[in-house]
């Protein structure tokens, strides 16, 4: 249980966070949307894959509960995303006459002489963003099946870490 002491510290610590300049929100305002990643819906050109996608992880959990089903949901939709992501990270690159790869202006920018990541490194965070939350709900998905096997799963282990 997440103590008062705890909670106030992380509402002030989350004041701290963010963009708080104008001129910097207005850079920020279109991220979600400029390039679609992580919109949630899918559009006309998608929506087959989904099903395909969905129909096969269907067949291999042969989800039995309502949460089994709701986590193959979460699955197959963050896999579309992930899906985006790579075509967006795809998007980057171009290949030359003799066949080598090269990055597109985005790859890497030059900030006050040094090199700072670009796009490719912004699509990076989102991919492993989406990753995680791939990997949480194939753990909760063996995580029941383990259970309803009859193995005994030990509890997550919780500390506080404000107790010194």
């Amino acid at each position: 249980m997440t103590s008062k002491k705890q909670i106030t510290a992380n509402q002030k610590n989350a004041l701290k966070g963010g963009v708080k300049t104008v001129q910097g929100k207005e850079l920020i305002k279109y991220n979600a949307t400029r390039h679609g990643i992580l919109r949630d819906s899918l559009n006309k050109h998608e929506l087959g894959v989904y099903d395909i996608i969905m129909k096969r992880h269907f067949q291999e959990f042969q989800p039995q509960t309502l949460i089994e089903e709701i986590l193959i949901h979460q699955l197959t939709f963050n896999q579309m995303q992930l899906f985006r992501c790579q075509n967006e990270k795809n998007k980057l690159f171009y290949i030359d006459s003799n066949g080598e790869r090269w990055d597109q202006e985005y790859f890497f920018k030059f900030d006050n002489g040094s090199l700072k990541g670009g796009k490719f490194e912004i699509l990076n965070r989102y991919e492993t963003n989406i990753e995680n939350r791939i990997y949480r709900a194939l753990n909760q998905l063996e995580r029941i099946r383990r259970i309803k096997q009859g193995e005994v799963i030990p509890a997550p282990i919780s500390f506080d870490l404000n107790k010194g």
